[in-house]
């Protein structure tokens, strides 16, 4: 007597029950999570030598969405995404805005601003975030 494949598992009814198979996840996605932990988690502990360590409670707040619960969102979020490629670009849109609001949050000071910039810069170019010239 044959043994059933697991593709062809029978259900109660007689039919046949689609397997289940977990969607792809773009190698980008994996990628980026742990990059961005570091670096969103630098990106929040700047404003705290800005502040001098007494940032205001607004600030506090932001710190800690920004460094500990945004990146985990964002990972979350590009998994579950049907095109997880296009979630993550996205993510690192949304990164960007962040990275511009504490820019502006830090009243534009020069040496925070560059490190801020740096560390999201080099996220984007790994992933091909950038566009590159079509080479000749």
């Amino acid at each position: 007597m044959a043994t059933a494949q697991p593709s062809e598992a029978r259900s109660l009814h007689g039919m046949t029950s689609a397997t289940s198979v977990e969607p792809r996840v773009h190698p980008i996605v994996h990628l980026d999570y742990r990059v961005r932990m570091i670096a969103m988690l630098v990106v929040a502990l700047i404003p705290l030598f800005h502040f001098r360590g007494r940032p205001p409670l607004m600030a506090l707040l932001g710190m800690v969405f920004t460094g500990l619960v945004w990146p985990h969102v964002a990972y979350l979020a590009a998994r579950s995404a049907r095109d997880t490629r296009a979630a993550e670009f996205r993510n690192l849109l949304i990164d960007s805005f962040f990275i511009g609001c504490w820019i502006a949050a830090l009243s534009f000071s020069l040496l925070p601003s560059i490190v801020m910039v740096a560390g999201s810069t080099r996220r984007t170019f790994p992933s091909g975030a950038c566009v590159t010239p079509p080479r000749r």
